[in-house]
């Protein structure tokens, strides 16, 4: 038999797709975010001005977080329209709203991780290696990296979704986990 493309199915290819993408674009644009100042020659214009640091600091990460919710939002209209275009099956626009949540936010808390360490970073191209280090050892455990799940930032178990029993129990295992890698980007931040 055939499978029919369920929002269920198409959700699971995009969270496993958009995740990795995501991280990319992160380290890309925090890069930006964070040393375009420096590139242009205005950092010290920018840094003389009466603003507050904290103030630069949240339009980085809001920006960083609009550019999840901007992927997210792309790749819900992309599965809804590969749903569309392959067959007559009910697309559940409401499911793919988890996107955002199950997908936006460890990337939204990984942007958060991407300004610290770019902040940290004597010059873009240091930051965005110890953001991919970061990402390799901290956040996805493999290579010698941590393998509990406290120790993980931003790291929660994939919650499915399933027609029949909805989402999976690890859904407040995710919350928790996101509650305190939110609790640890507070610390960053």
């Amino acid at each position: 038999t055939a499978l029919m493309p369920t929002t269920s199915l198409v959700l699971d290819r995009l969270q496993d797709t958009l995740l990795p993408f995501g991280i990319l674009l992160i380290v890309y644009w925090s890069a930006e975010l964070v040393w375009r100042d420096r590139a242009v020659f205005i950092h010290e214009i920018v840094d003389s001005t009466p603003s507050p640091n904290g103030l630069l600091l949240a339009s980085a990460l809001l920006t960083l977080a609009a550019l999840v919710v901007a992927l997210t939002v792309a790749g819900a209209l992309t599965g809804i329209a590969f749903q569309i275009g392959l067959g007559p099956v009910p697309v559940e626009a409401t499911l793919y709203l988890s996107l955002l949540v199950f997908t936006g936010i460890p990337l939204v808390l990984l942007g958060a991780l991407a300004v610290f360490l770019q902040a940290l970073a004597p010059n873009r191209y240091v930051g965005m290696l110890a953001m991919v280090l970061a990402t390799l050892f901290w956040h996805r455990g493999g290579l010698g990296g941590f393998q509990h799940p406290l120790l993980r930032y931003a790291s929660a178990p994939t919650v499915g979704h399933s027609d029949l029993s909805g989402f999976s129990p690890l859904a407040g295992t995710f919350f928790w986990l996101m509650g305190y890698g939110g609790a640890v980007a507070c610390l960053l931040t």
